[in-house]
């Protein structure tokens, strides 16, 4: 029989993974956004300095 320490600490440990995993995704698709973000105002960037060369 698992003793009810070994019980408590694998129930604790195993919620503090979940938690741990799910600021990590969070944190991964907040730095994706984050990066998808400085693409997309870059390509934004790009295509203005194309039509102000383009009217030059």
């Amino acid at each position: 029989m698992i003793s009810m320490d070994l019980y408590v600490v694998l129930v604790v440990g195993e919620f503090l993974m979940t938690i741990f995993t799910h600021r990590i995704q969070l944190l991964l698709k907040l730095l994706g956004a984050r990066v998808n973000f400085q693409e997309t105002l870059l390509r934004m960037v790009n295509i203005a300095l194309m039509d102000v060369w383009a009217e030059i």
